[in-house]
């Protein structure tokens, strides 16, 4: 069955393209990690959508609010990171909606977040000689061959 935009009723898709009614929203939750110490700024580039940022459940970015705060980062540790966004004019199957989550530094201008510096979770691995650092708590890892004692 279609609803009154030509889309597939709601929960017979997913993907962020269904979205087309007023209303309809989404939200992502995972973990981010700069490659970099510095101060980030995160803006949401839409179509047809409003939606805010949350670091560490800090709201830093508001596309309806107008709020756009700056971020200072620790290279290499994991932030907590939810993106929300809604549709707030509804469209034909065929118009696009879309949303892409950007960032900047002093250094580097507006460009989307690479997948690679986006994760589902942040949790030490046991006997990695990796640390992780979550929300600027480094875990005690210790590196192979290192003296602990």
């Amino acid at each position: 069955m279609a609803d009154d935009y030509g889309a597939p009723n709601e929960g017979s898709d997913t993907d962020i393209g269904a979205l087309r009614k007023i209303g309809q929203s989404v939200t992502w939750e995972g973990y981010l990690v700069p490659p970099r110490d510095d101060l980030y700024e995160f803006q949401l580039d839409m179509k047809r959508m409003r939606g805010s940022i949350y670091i560490d459940n800090e709201l830093v970015y508001d596309s309806v609010e107008g709020i756009s705060e700056t971020v200072a980062f620790i290279s290499n540790s994991a932030y907590h990171i939810r993106v929300e966004v809604i549709v707030v004019e509804a469209t034909s199957w065929q118009s696009p909606v879309s949303v892409s989550l950007e960032w900047k530094t002093p250094v580097f201008k507006w460009a989307r977040i690479p997948a690679f510096f986006l994760f589902d979770s942040a949790n030490a691995v046991q006997f990695s000689p990796f640390p992780v650092n979550v929300g600027g708590m480094m875990t005690n890892v210790h590196f192979p061959g290192q003296n602990i004692y």
